[in-house]
């Protein structure tokens, strides 16, 4: 299948969801943005968990964190100012 995304003002959200709709589901899948997120981002935590199990993942302590931080915030500055 191919994805196509749209957006629709809400004048014709509900013409255009029952056009939608007039289709057979193997033929269109309505899929929902948010629903799409949130397999994405359990797919990554999928990955990340089997690097622990695996015993593959990387870890920092605090102290190197807050290192990293501090020099991070160094090279770009406060955006706020």
């Amino acid at each position: 299948m191919e994805t196509v995304k749209l957006e629709i003002s809400k004048k014709i959200y509900n013409k255009v969801i029952w056009l939608l709709k007039q289709f057979k589901p193997e033929e269109l899948r309505i899929v929902n943005e948010e629903e799409t997120n949130f397999e994405i981002q359990k797919s990554y935590l999928q990955e990340q968990l089997k690097s622990i199990d695996n015993q593959t993942a990387k870890f920092i302590s605090t102290a190197e964190l807050g290192d990293f931080l501090d020099k991070t915030i160094e090279r770009y500055g406060n955006s706020n100012t």
